[in-house]
């Protein structure tokens, strides 16, 4: 997936130059290039080249070079650089959340204290894990679960592998190799390639031998391994290599889907995962058009059982917006150029609202620590005019699954994991659906309308509000009638499926 994303980057700025510089009307200086940045990984790629500056500088600086060599002055600058040790814990890259690294590895932990006299009863080892987990978000009951019930047969693959990631040799001769152009080649694939030697990540070329034999080392403990469970491995170059790695020798990737619905859009990458696993788990829908499926559940924690008092009146959850895209797909209808149809829908969604409604509204910024980088636009300066009288702003620190439950109404303007929190959680909630910047395949037209029907889905930034205005007094009597009990189960039972569906599924494959 990493290299889909390189891809889009590299093709987004190509366009934007082959449609509007002109040599003969422009002037720039562009970068030298020693100095040029090479990522470590794919990560490291795409926060430099999505969510920088600078890489937006190197790739135009490139494109130029190529395009017309000598027409544009070019200046030095001083490339950014790692330090010298970096550790990589259950094959967790660099750019890799810490907390979250931490989290997997405090869990692991945590499960073998929970489980230490079955685990001594057993004798369990490395050896005897058959299906392993590496990457995939279950919640601890889940965990807890799956290692008792499969005796510990199922259990989260853990260690701890070194690099040295910086003073290595660029394999210059080995780099040029790779940027060989073909005959076939179009404009953009010739762009493409001339980059290869300034931009491929070096774990791939300069330090793939010593992942690779590190990983094998790894991987050698688990003799008894026939499956890997994974979907972080999307987002993680180190475990994607440890993957390919394992099916080399005949284990299995299981793919679980992440916890989103992303299959209904428009040049959905669920297309790129199923052909680059080797078995797909979907959170619970499934699709005749789509070879390889498997209908299971999701193992994430969705729901929050912990009792909370009522805290806000209204919660509103904002999106993060990005003007650069990952993929090219529908499933960003909040970032690039559909930013700006969300920030008008938001914007007249506001100006809808009576003061007195607004005065309500506590309003939840997208957590900062969660973004993958610091390029992305200010949203709250751009809809200040119409946050300017509301009631607050929410703790990000805090889990927005408790907020929303300490909330009588839920607003969430973005379609990712939040909403499906709350129908799990069977709390009030809206969300909105922008048409005109979340586009879905055909197959999937009708896939919100159980939850548009019930009012839940939100169409209409006119209609949402007087919606909201109609309702605020008393959330509850709306959303537990019974016409939006049934949209909301409706939605679920057919797209989301119970955990009991993915633990059986998991222990039917040990042997």
């Amino acid at each position: 997936m990493g290299f889909i994303r390189y891809i889009t980057f590299f093709y987004d700025v190509f366009e934007q130059c082959e449609l509007y510089l002109d040599r003969e009307k422009h002037s720039a200086n562009i970068l030298s290039p020693d100095s040029y940045y090479i990522p470590l990984d794919f990560e490291d790629h795409r926060y430099f080249f999505q969510y920088s500056d600078y890489g937006q500088e190197q790739i135009f600086s490139l494109y130029v070079r190529y395009f017309y060599p000598g027409v544009f002055a070019e200046m030095h600058k001083q490339p950014a650089r790692f330090d010298k040790e970096t550790s990589h814990q259950g094959l967790k890259s660099v750019e890799m959340n810490t907390k979250r690294n931490k989290y997997n590895v405090y869990l692991a932990k945590k499960i073998v204290r929970e489980f230490l006299p079955l685990i001594r009863k057993v004798m369990i080892s490395k050896k005897k894990v058959q299906i392993g987990i590496a990457g995939s978000f279950f919640s601890r009951e889940n965990f807890s679960v799956l290692v008792k019930k499969s005796k510990a047969k199922i259990f989260p693959l853990e260690w701890t592998i070194q690099l040295d990631c910086e003073g290595e040799t660029i394999l210059w001769d080995e780099r040029k190799l790779l940027a060989e152009s073909g005959v076939d080649f179009d404009k953009f694939d010739k762009f493409f390639f001339s980059a290869i030697p300034y931009c491929f990540p070096k774990v791939f070329i300069e330090l793939f031998k010593e992942t690779e034999k590190l990983h094998s080392s790894c991987l050698k403990r688990y003799s008894s391994l026939n499956y890997i469970v994974s979907e972080a491995w999307i987002n993680d170059t180190f475990l994607s290599i440890f993957l390919a790695l394992a099916q080399e020798r005949g284990i299995k990737h299981i793919n679980n889907e992440h916890n989103c619905f992303f299959h209904p859009y428009v040049g959905s990458f669920v297309l790129h995962e199923l052909a680059m696993s080797d078995i797909f788990v979907t959170l619970g829908w499934f699709s005749h058009h789509l070879q390889g499926l498997v209908k299971g559940a999701s193992l994430f924690e969705f729901s929050l059982n912990k009792n909370v008092g009522k805290k806000y009146e209204i919660l509103y959850i904002s999106a993060p917006s990005a003007p650069k895209l990952p993929h090219l797909s529908a499933a960003w209808g909040w970032e690039c150029e559909n930013a700006p149809k969300q920030f008008e829908f938001v914007k007249i969604f506001f100006d809808s609202l009576s003061v007195k409604v607004k005065e309500k509204i506590t309003y939840r910024k997208y957590p900062k620590a969660f973004l993958p980088g610091p390029m992305y636009y200010d949203k709250e300066y751009i809809l200040c005019e119409q946050i300017s009288t509301i009631k607050g702003f929410a703790n990000t620190d805090e889990q927005s699954k408790i907020q929303m439950r300490q909330s009588n109404l839920t607003v969430i303007d973005y379609i990712s994991t939040s909403y499906i929190e709350a129908l799990v959680m069977n709390i009030p909630m809206i969300f909105f659906w922008n048409a005109d910047a979340y586009y879905f395949n055909d197959e999937n037209a009708d896939f919100f309308k159980p939850l548009v029907d019930a009012k839940i889905c939100q169409t209409d930034p006119i209609e949402a509000a007087h919606f909201i205005e109609s309702i605020v007094d008393n959330p509850e009597k709306w959303w537990f009638s019974d016409e939006t009990q049934k949209g909301k189960d409706e939605f679920l039972d057919k797209n989301l499926g119970q955990p009991e569906i993915m633990i059986n599924y998991l222990l039917s494959l040990l042997n």
